[in-house]
C-alpha cells in the first residue's frame, strides 16, 4: 500500500475537527459540514468517497461514534450519558448504530466484555492508483457490480432467505388470538350507530393495549360487520382462537352493553357479562370498556402488566358532551378518509374544535384534527414551505396535555421522517412503540422495520417484520415487503406473485407498477397504471413517485401523448421537491434520474445518478431498484 498523502491527511483531519468541535450539536448533519470545510457538495461528497470510500453523512456518523468508543473506554460514564455527548438524541438510534459499527453493544464495553483488538480510525485513507477519470456507462456498470455484490449478502443472507423461507407461515393462531367484531345495535335509532363504533374502538384499543394478547386488526374484521356467518367459521377465517362480539341498545339516558369471549374450537360462550349505566357517567363509561378487557385477559389467563394497567385505566376526557362530540368527529372523519366528501371533513373538524370548547384538554380531540389536516392537506401543501407544520403544532399541544398518547408520539414520528429528520422520526415512533401493542404496535413496527432495512440494518428490521406479523398476523403486508426484498436477488416471479395477492386483499393499493414494467408484461402493467390513476383521483391525491412509472406503461403499448403528460408531470414534481430540500425522504433524485433517462437527456440522468450514488441517501432500497428498473435501459 502507497503512503498516505500528507495532504489528504490534513484534508480529513480538517473534517474531524469540524465533527468534533460540533460533536454534542445533534442538529450538525451534511449542509452544516459542507459549509464550516469551504467545500461544495460536489466536491466534498467525491474527495471523500476516494479517500474512505463513506458518505458525508456516514463520515459525521462513524466520527461521533469512535468519540463514544473512546469516551466508553476512559470516562466513568453511562451509554446513555456518551450516545448524548456525542450527538445523539435517541439512545436506541445510538446504540443500533454502535452495534453495527463495531459488533457489540455499548454496555460491553462499560462492563469490559468486548475484546477491541485495534483502534478503528475513521479517517483511515483507502490505498489510491492512478485512474483516469471514468466515462458514465462504467460508472454505471460498476456501481451495479457494487450492487449486486453488497445485495447478495446484505439482503439474502441477512433478511431474504430466513424470512421469507423460515417465517412466512408465521400467523396470529396463538393461543391468546382474537378478534373483535363490530358491536350490533339494537336501537331503533341508526344515527347513534358511531356510539357504538366508539365502544368497540375502545374496547379494541385497550385489548391491544396488553401486549399477552394478539388482536386482529379492524380491517380484517370489518367485513363482518353485517354478516350471517357463525362465529366458528368467521374465527377459522380469521385464523384466532377467540371471537369477541356484543351488542348495544340507548335508551333515554342509559346505555346497555353485553359482550361475549367465544372460543372458535367449541363454538362456546366462555365469558359474557352485562353493564348498563347513565350516558352523562362518562368514568364509569370508560371503566366499563377498560373492564371488558381485563375481564377476557383474566379469561384467558393473559398477564397484564403495571404500565398496561396504567394505560387502560386512563380517561382521556370527564366530560360526557365533548366525548360524543369526539366520537362523531372520528365517525365523520372515517367517511372523508373514505369518500374525500369535503362536507364531511369539515363537519369532523367542527366537532373535534366544539369537544375542546367543552373540555380544552382532551388531547385526542388535538390528534384528531392533526390527524384530519394530515389528510386533507398533505397533498395540496406538498409544494409550500409550511407543509405539515400546523400538524406538528396541535401534536405538541396534545402531548403537553397527555405525555403518554401514543397516537401523538406516532404522528410526530411521521411528521419528522417527512421532513427528512431521521433521528427525530425515530425517537418518536419508539416513543409510540413503548405506549402501545397489538394493531397499533405492528403498525410503528412496519413503520420502523421499513426505515432501517432502507438504512441496512436488515436483522433489525427483519425482528420487527417477525414481530409486527406475530401481533397482528397480517401476512399479507409481511409478504409485500420481503417481496420487495425479493427483487435484490434479480427474481420478480415471487414479488410479482405476492403483488396479485396483495392487490386481492386491498384494491386500493398503488405499489408496484415498477414490478410490472420490469418482467415486461406490458398490457398488465397499462391496466394497473389505469387503475393506479383511478385511484389518485378519487382520493385526491398526487402521483408524486408514480407518474414516471405510469408514462413508462402507457409508452409501452402506444399511448405516447399519455405518456409524455405523465413524464414532465414527475420532472415537474421532482424539480418542486428539489428546491425544497425534500429529496431525502421521496428520492426525488433517484426518480427524477429515471425520468430524464426516460426522457432521453442521459446528461441530467448521470449527474443525478452520480450525486444520489455518492450522498447520504443512498440506502438498500434503492441499491434494489436500480438493478432492474426499466427506466434506465435507455442509458
Amino acid at each position: 500500500m502507497t503512503e498516505p498523502n500528507p495532504i489528504d491527511q490534513a484534508f480529513l483531519r480538517k473534517l474531524t475537527d469540524i465533527v468534533l468541535a460540533n460533536l454534542q450539536n445533534d442538529k450538525f448533519g451534511v449542509r452544516d459540514l459542507i459549509k464550516k470545510s469551504g467545500y461544495s457538495h460536489y466536491i466534498l461528497t467525491r474527495k471523500l468517497h476516494s479517500l474512505t470510500n463513506k458518505t458525508i453523512n456516514q463520515f459525521i456518523r462513524e466520527t461521533r461514534l469512535q468519540k463514544a468508543l473512546e469516551l466508553l473506554q476512559e470516562e466513568e460514564m453511562t451509554a446513555t450519558e456518551v450516545s448524548f455527548r456525542v450527538g445523539f438524541n435517541n439512545v436506541t438510534y445510538f446504540n443500533t448504530c454502535f452495534h453495527e459499527f463495531f459488533g457489540y453493544p455499548p454496555g460491553k464495553v462499560r462492563k469490559g466484555e468486548a475484546e477491541i483488538t485495534e483502534e478503528i480510525n475513521t479517517t483511515q485513507i483507502t490505498a489510491k492508483k492512478e485512474h483516469k477519470k471514468p466515462e458514465w456507462g462504467t460508472f454505471l456498470f460498476s456501481l451495479g457490480i457494487l450492487l449486486f455484490a453488497v445485495l447478495i449478502y446484505l439482503v439474502y443472507n441477512g433478511f431474504v432467505k430466513n424470512s421469507l423461507l423460515d417465517n412466512s407461515d408465521v400467523t396470529a393462531n396463538t393461543p391468546k388470538s382474537l378478534a373483535v367484531l363490530p358491536l350490533r345495535n339494537l336501537s331503533e335509532d341508526i344515527t347513534d350507530q358511531y356510539i357504538y363504533d366508539g365502544i368497540m374502538e375502545e374496547i379494541f384499543d385497550n385489548l391491544t393495549k396488553i401486549h399477552d394478547l394478539r388482536v386482529i386488526s379492524h380491517t380484517s374484521v370489518e367485513q363482518f360487520r353485517n354478516t350471517t356467518k357463525p362465529v366458528s367459521e368467521i374465527g377459522k377465517m380469521l385464523n384466532v382462537n377467540y371471537i369477541v362480539e356484543g351488542s348495544g341498545q340507548k335508551f333515554g339516558g342509559s346505555f346497555r352493553l353485553r359482550v361475549q369471549l367465544i372460543e372458535v374450537s367449541t363454538d362456546k360462550h366462555i365469558w359474557s357479562k352485562s353493564f348498563q349505566h347513565r350516558i352523562k357517567e362518562t368514568k364509569k363509561f370508560f371503566r366499563i370498556q377498560s373492564q371488558v378487557a381485563q375481564d377476557i385477559a383474566s379469561e384467558l389467563k393473559a398477564t397484564i402488566t403495571k404500565e398496561e394497567m396504567e394505560l387502560l385505566s386512563k380517561v382521556p376526557t370527564t366530560n360526557p358532551t365533548a366525548y360524543d362530540l369526539y366520537l362523531k368527529a372520528n365517525n365523520y372523519q372515517k367517511d372523508y378518509q373514505k369518500t374525500r366528501n369535503l362536507s364531511s371533513y369539515q363537519t369532523a373538524i367542527n366537532l373535534y374544535r366544539a369537544a375542546l370548547e367543552i373540555d380544552s384538554a382532551f388531547a385526542k380531540s388535538y390528534t384528531g384534527i392533526a390527524k384530519a389536516y394530515w389528510d386533507r392537506y398533505y397533498y395540496e401543501t406538498f409544494f409550500k414551505e409550511n407543509f405539515l407544520d400546523s400538524c406538528l403544532v396541535l401534536i405538541n399541544i396534545a402531548l403537553s396535555l397527555d405525555n403518554r398518547l401514543e397516537e401523538a408520539y406516532y404522528l410526530k414520528g411521521m411528521y419528522y421522517y417527512e421532513k427528512n429528520n431521521f433521528e427525530e422520526a425515530v425517537s418518536n415512533y419508539d416513543k409510540a412503540l413503548n405506549l402501545t401493542s397489538g394493531k397499533e404496535r405492528a403498525i410503528i413496527l412496519r413503520t420502523l422495520g421499513g426505515i432501517y432495512g432502507d438504512r441496512g440494518f436488515v436483522e433489525k428490521a427483519k425482528s420487527m417484520f417477525n414481530e409486527a406479523l406475530m401481533l397482528d398476523g397480517d401476512s399479507a403486508s409481511h409478504r409485500i415487503r420481503l417481496g420487495y426484498l425479493e427483487t435484490a436477488l434479480g427474481n420478480l416471479d415471487v414479488p410479482l406473485k405476492f403483488l396479485k395477492k396483495y392487490n386481492e386483499w386491498d384494491s386500493t393499493f398503488t405499489g408496484g407498477l415498477d414490478i410490472y414494467n420490469a418482467v415486461g408484461r406490458k398490457e398488465e402493467a397499462y391496466i394497473y397504471a389505469e387503475k393506479i390513476i383511478k385511484i389518485y383521483k378519487k382520493r385526491g391525491t398526487l402521483p408524486l413517485h408514480d407518474s414516471h412509472r405510469i408514462a413508462f406503461a402507457f409508452w409501452r403499448v402506444g399511448k405516447y401523448k399519455e405518456a409524455k403528460y405523465y413524464l414532465n408531470q414527475q420532472i415537474k414534481y421532482g424539480e418542486e421537491s428539489l428546491k425544497l430540500g425534500r429529496d431525502n425522504a421521496y428520492a426525488v433524485k433517484y426518480d427524477l434520474a429515471g425520468a430524464y433517462a426516460f426522457s432521453g437527456d442521459k446528461e441530467k440522468a448521470y449527474k443525478l445518478l452520480e450525486e444520489f450514488s455518492t450522498g447520504e441517501d443512498f440506502t438498500l432500497w434503492w441499491l434494489s431498484m436500480m438493478r432492474f428498473d426499466t427506466l434506465f435501459e435507455g442509458i
